[in-house]
């Protein structure tokens, strides 16, 4: 089993990550205290789901501060995960939304939120 980690950093509402798959994995996106719980291994939530195609797009739950964690059964995939944002080209409304608080836009909703 391989773990990938990625800090995505600080992103707007309207943002969407996307993953180069090569094969199926599980996909965590959390915000920056569940992550540090999921590190300590104590109960955490997160939004993502399992990725069965590639390219494979979740929308972030809003504007904040990210984490991603992909987890592949191939134990050789040493970095074999893809993985970038991708902004808005326009201001979304709501942009200015308090970070980790998730918008009320269709995108928004389409990721499933996760409970350890």
């Amino acid at each position: 089993m391989t773990v990938v980690h990625r800090d995505l950093g600080t992103q707007y509402d309207g943002a969407i990550l996307e993953l180069l798959l090569d094969d199926r994995a599980d996909v965590l996106i959390l915000d920056p205290a569940n992550y540090r719980r999921y590190c300590l291994g104590v109960g955490f939530h997160a939004y993502g789901g399992h990725g069965l195609h590639t390219p494979l797009r979740l929308p972030l739950p809003g504007a904040g501060h990210w984490h991603a964690v992909v987890t592949t059964a191939d134990p050789f995939a040493e970095d074999a995960e893809a993985i970038r944002v991708r902004r808005p080209l326009a201001p979304v409304p709501g942009a200015g939304r308090a970070p980790g608080r998730a918008a009320a836009t269709p995108a928004a909703a389409a990721s499933v939120p996760l409970a350890a």
